[in-house]
C-alpha cells in the first residue's frame, strides 16, 4: 500500500524527531473553573505581561454557546476573542472568558519552548484572574495520507496502524471509511486519555487521509500549581501512545532522526 507522508521540516516537539512529520496539530487547552476576576481589561494586562515573546495580537468577535434554555434552545452569546502571536509565528496564545489556547503551528517548536510557552502564559494569566482551579488538556492530531485509493481492506490498516478496526464473520472484507477509538486507563485517577483513528476525504483532491487523533485532559479540576507537571506526564504519554499505535513501516515513512534533539 503506498503512503505519502506531509512533507515538511524536522519536527521535535514529540520524543521521537522526524523528517516528514505527520503532525498537523497540538493544542494546549486550560479552563479556569474558579475565577472571579476576568473582566474586559484582562487581555490588556495580559498582553503587558507578555508583549516581549507574543508582540502581535488581533481582537475578533465570535459567538458561543452559554447553555441549553428551558425550551431545550441553545443561548448564544457574543464574546470577544484575542489572540497573540510570537516572534517565530508558530505559537499562538488565545484567550476568553476563563479560558487560554496555546496551539503550535508549522515550524513546528521544540518542546520545552511548546512547554515553556504554555507555562508562562498560564502563569501570566493567573496572575491577573487569580484562578484557584482549573481544567486543562492537551491534544495531537496527525494525518497520513492514502495513495489516493476509496477502498480499505484490514490488511491495509494493519501495514500501518496497531490500533484498527476488526471485521469477522459475514462482515464485508472492504470498506470506505471507518473510526476507531480507545480510551486508555491511567496511574493518575484525574486524566483520562484517548486515541482515534479515522478517514477523512479532502474534498478539493478527492482524496482520503488518515487522522491520528490523542488527547490527555484531566478528569476534575485541578490545583494551578501541578499544571507544569502534568503538562510534561501527558507530553509523555501521547508521544508512548503514538509510537506504540504505529507500524515500523509506517514510522520508516517519517524518516526518524537518529538523535536525542527533542529532549534539548
Amino acid at each position: 500500500m503506498g503512503i505519502n507522508v506531509r512533507s515538511g521540516k524536522v519536527m521535535n516537539i514529540m520524543s521521537v524527531t522526524y523528517e516528514t512529520p505527520p503532525l498537523v496539530e497540538a493544542v494546549c487547552a486550560i479552563t479556569y473553573s474558579e475565577s472571579g476576576n476576568w473582566d474586559p481589561t484582562v487581555p490588556k494586562l495580559f498582553s503587558e505581561r507578555i508583549r516581549e515573546e507574543f508582540p502581535t495580537i488581533n481582537t475578533r468577535s465570535a459567538t458561543v454557546c452559554s447553555g441549553i434554555s428551558e425550551a431545550a434552545e441553545a443561548e448564544v452569546s457574543t464574546i470577544d476573542v484575542t489572540s497573540f502571536m510570537n516572534t517565530n509565528k508558530n505559537i499562538e496564545v488565545t484567550i476568553y472568558e476563563k479560558k487560554m489556547i496555546v496551539r503550535a503551528l508549522e515550524p513546528y517548536p521544540l518542546w520545552n519552548n511548546y512547554r515553556k510557552a504554555i507555562c508562562d502564559c498560564h502563569s501570566a494569566l493567573n496572575t491577573i484572574i487569580d484562578g484557584k482551579k482549573c481544567r486543562i488538556s492537551l491534544h495531537y492530531s496527525n494525518m497520513i495520507a492514502s495513495d489516493g485509493q476509496n477502498r480499505y481492506n484490514t490488511d491495509d490498516i494493519a501495514d500501518l496502524f496497531n490500533i484498527k478496526p476488526a471485521l469477522e464473520g459475514q462482515l464485508p472484507g472492504e470498506f470506505s471509511d471507518f473510526i476507531v477509538g480507545c480510551e486508555f486507563a491511567n496511574s493518575d485517577d484525574n486524566t483520562a486519555s484517548r486515541m482515534t483513528l479515522t478517514t477523512i476525504t479532502e474534498k478539493t483532491e478527492n482524496k482520503k487521509n488518515y487522522i491520528l487523533y490523542i488527547c490527555f485532559n484531566s478528569k476534575d479540576p485541578m490545583e494551578q500549581s501541578g499544571i507544569p507537571e502534568w503538562i510534561e506526564r501527558s507530553h509523555d504519554g501521547i508521544s508512548r501512545l503514538f509510537e506504540g499505535a504505529i507500524t515500523e513501516h509506517l514510522r520508516e515513512k517519517f524518516k526518524p532522526v537518529k538523535t536525542d534533539a527533542s529532549r534539548s
